[in-house]
C-alpha cells in the first residue's frame, strides 16, 4: 500500500493545461509533471498539501490513478486495478525519487478486462528504465 504523502490529493491533482511529460506504455499511460517553479506571492504559514509545494522532506514524488467508467465493467474491477498500479509504484518508490517530476497520473490504455497484473509491473518498470537520469 501506498503512503498517504505519496498521493495525489484534490487539491493537488495537476490542472490539464499544466506543463507535462506523457509516456504511453503496452497497458498505462503516465503523465509525469514537473515541480512547480516557486512563487512570489506565497506568504509565509504552512502550504504543504497545495499545489507546487514541498515539506521539510524536501521533493517526495505524489501518484494518482485515474480510471474512466467506460474502461470497466464495474467498480471493483476500477478499484482492483488502482490498488495493483499502486503496490506496483510502491515497490519502485526509490526509483520515482530520482527522477526529475513530482506529480504522477496514471491511466489505463486498454479495458481493464484485457489487463493483467505482470502487464502493469512490466509498463511501471519500462517507464522507470526510460526516465531513468
Amino acid at each position: 500500500m501506498l503512503p498517504k504523502r505519496h498521493k495525489l490529493s484534490r487539491t493537488t491533482f495537476p490542472h490539464k493545461r499544466d506543463v507535462r511529460s506523457s509516456w504511453t506504455g503496452a497497458v498505462l499511460r503516465i503523465e509525469a509533471y514537473p515541480p512547480a517553479p516557486a512563487r512570489a506571492d506565497s506568504a509565509g504559514g504552512s502550504d504543504f498539501g497545495q499545489a507546487g509545494k514541498t515539506n521539510e522532506m524536501g521533493m517526495l514524488p505524489r501518484c494518482a490513478v485515474v480510471v474512466a467508467k467506460r474502461s470497466s465493467d464495474s467498480a471493483v474491477m476500477r478499484n482492483t486495478f488502482k490498488r495493483f498500479v499502486m503496490e506496483a509504484v510502491g515497490r519502485n518508490m526509490l526509483y520515482l525519487r530520482e527522477l526529475p517530476y513530482q506529480k504522477y497520473v496514471i491511466l489505463p490504455v486498454k479495458h481493464l478486462r484485457t489487463i493483467n497484473r505482470e502487464n502493469i509491473v512490466k509498463d511501471v518498470q519500462a517507464f522507470l528504465l526510460e526516465r531513468r537520469p
